[in-house]
């Protein structure tokens, strides 16, 4: 293997070891069929690029790249979290740490059940959630950004273990986080009530973190 492939593999792990080595939070169904994206060479050549691209920004600026900007560094408090935790905290102002899967075997589970406070959307609003997975017909989530600009389709996300905070378009992400994209917007009584949304957060999550059984679960994909 030469130098240059040796550093692909490198950037290519770097950015999705986090996603298939872990237990994913599955999705029970789609309300409307997910947007998707066939790889053709260019797009897969494009979203590698992306790729490398992410992993060289955490050394200082870069050129322009289609499709994704740099908007800021990470908070410190950032930094420790993943795409599901800054996505959440955007929409809803919480402040708890909140993850897709545990990495101990024992709790495979959401920390919270995204469809308990989600709803499938095609009128896609500002602040809605962004699902990343494989394609149309898996439920595995891959990542996860928020609608930041609906006349654009700007979303923005955090990258794995990236320092930075991103803004770009559907799909200038790297392929491994998938083909397909569903929008999903909060239920209309969270909308009208962000401090009982809030209060329902912190409850579910300590429900999850002390072992208890008091809501549903988001359901894993134990096959990753």
């Amino acid at each position: 293997m030469n130098i240059f492939n040796s550093i692909k593999l490198f950037i290519i792990t770097f950015l999705c070891i986090t996603h298939f080595t872990a237990n994913h939070c599955m999705l029970s169904k789609f309300t409307y069929k997910p947007i998707t994206q066939q790889p053709d060479t260019f797009t897969t050549q494009h979203r590698d690029h992306v790729e490398k691209w992410v992993k060289f920004a955490e050394k200082g600026t870069l050129n322009p790249i289609k499709g994704i900007s740099i908007v800021r560094d990470a908070t410190k408090k950032e930094q420790e979290e993943r795409c599901f935790n800054h996505a959440i905290s955007q929409i809803t102002g919480n402040t708890i740490p909140l993850t897709l899967y545990k990495k101990n075997n024992d709790k495979k589970k959401s920390t919270i059940n995204i469809e308990k406070y989600f709803k499938q959307t095609v009128d896609l609003q500002k602040n809605d959630l962004v699902l990343y997975t494989d394609n149309e017909n898996s439920y595995a989530i891959n990542h996860c950004a928020v609608v930041i600009d609906t006349d654009e389709n700007i979303f923005e996300s955090k990258l794995g273990q990236s320092r930075k905070i991103v803004h770009h378009q559907p799909f200038a992400v790297p392929n491994c986080y998938g083909n397909a994209i569903s929008y999903w917007t909060l239920k209309d009584k969270y909308q009208r009530d962000k401090e009982r949304l809030k209060k329902t957060i912190r409850d579910d999550a300590d429900a999850f973190n002390n072992g208890q059984q008091s809501y549903k679960k988001q359901k894993v994909n134990h096959y990753l």
